[in-house]
């Protein structure tokens, strides 16, 4: 045979299907390379009931039971996506051309379901979008979920400190992050990631910073970060890197300022607390540290969560001790006594 199409064709046609029931067949099992349909779809291609298609997959699977096929360039598949793996099913599937195996690009889950009726077990396994080898699933998905925890609470992720936590070597990990599509590495040496999507705690205050200031330059942004209850301290480049990667942020790169895609509400973005802060600090340019916590009783908040706050939110700027100025305000300063 010369290639693997032709060599999957010709079985279904020894297994004595017709050439409509072998093409029905095809597209069911992902023998046309398409990945595999459900049973009404590989039906409904070739007019044929789902509980037809069902009864003629049952036929082929007893015969190769009895019988099992020699089937070289499957084999040939099954290794070379095994060489591969782990990797994109799409990475996958073009490689199978380069070789030499396939005529078009050959999802492999037609594959190893190929491999698998032909008594063969696969040392791989499809899982979403990805090819993995058999022992990596458990650690793609412990790699995944801590991954996924680590960027909600701090935003970027040192892929040092994911591999310290699995208790795996970080080039393993790094194999693993790269075959997913939702990661975004912020350095050339592959060291730091984001998932970009993620609500991190990171970006939410990222965002209250600009529905209240509008575009800022990234050392205002770097400073509100470190500032932070929970601080984001990050080198500048890498810092720039995360903001590239989030969606809905825009980084002027000549002038160094950030500025979100969409206008941000602040009544959507900050909570109540935050607004009467803002407030308080926009009516009174000039006061006292000892007057915030009056004019957060009279504003119906708790004085003392108003004066943490104020010291702690990336709202404010620190002049000096005790002296904070509304970030982006232009010299509006909340003054020591």
């Amino acid at each position: 045979m010369d290639t693997l199409e032709q060599e999957l064709l010709t079985l279904l046609h020894d297994l004595r299907c017709s050439p409509r029931q072998a093409r029905a067949l095809a597209i069911r099992l992902g023998w046309d390379g398409a990945g595999g349909a459900t049973l009404a779809e590989a039906g409904a291609a070739e007019g044929y009931t789902r509980e037809r298609v069902r009864q003629l997959e049952g036929r082929v699977r007893a015969r190769m039971a009895a019988a099992p096929p020699a089937l070289p360039l499957t084999t040939r598949a099954v290794d070379l996506i095994a060489a591969l793996a782990p990797a994109p099913r799409g990475a996958i599937a073009e490689r199978l051309v380069a070789a030499g195996i396939a005529e078009r690009p050959f999802d492999p889950e037609g594959v190893l379901r190929a491999a698998e009726l032909a008594g063969s077990a696969a040392p791989v396994v499809v899982e979403g979008d990805f090819v993995l080898g058999g022992d990596e699933v458990e650690l793609v998905t412990a790699t995944r979920r801590l991954v996924s925890r680590l960027a909600r609470r701090s935003g970027p992720v040192r892929l040092r400190a994911v591999a310290a936590r699995l208790s795996a070597e970080p080039e393993a990990v790094r194999q693993l992050l790269d075959v997913q599509a939702d990661i975004r590495w912020l350095d050339p040496d592959r060291e730091w990631l984001a998932l970009p999507h993620a609500r991190s705690r990171p970006a939410r205050a990222v965002e209250k910073m600009l529905a209240v200031a509008g575009p800022l330059p990234l050392a205002e942004l770097d400073d509100g970060l470190r500032r932070s209850v929970q601080p984001l301290f990050l080198p500048r480049d890498l810092l720039r890197a995360w903001c590239r990667a989030l969606p809905w942020l825009e980084l002027d790169a000549d002038a160094d300022v950030v500025r979100p895609r969409v206008p941000l509400e602040p009544r959507r973005v900050l909570t109540p607390l935050e607004r009467a802060l803002v407030a308080i600090v926009r009516e009174h340019p000039r006061l006292r540290v000892s007057e915030v916590g009056r004019l957060a009783e009279e504003a119906g908040l708790n004085s003392t969560s108003a004066m943490l706050y104020l010291a702690r939110s990336p709202l404010f700027r620190t002049i000096a001790r005790g002296r904070y100025e509304l970030r982006g305000a232009g010299g509006r300063l909340v003054a020591a006594a």
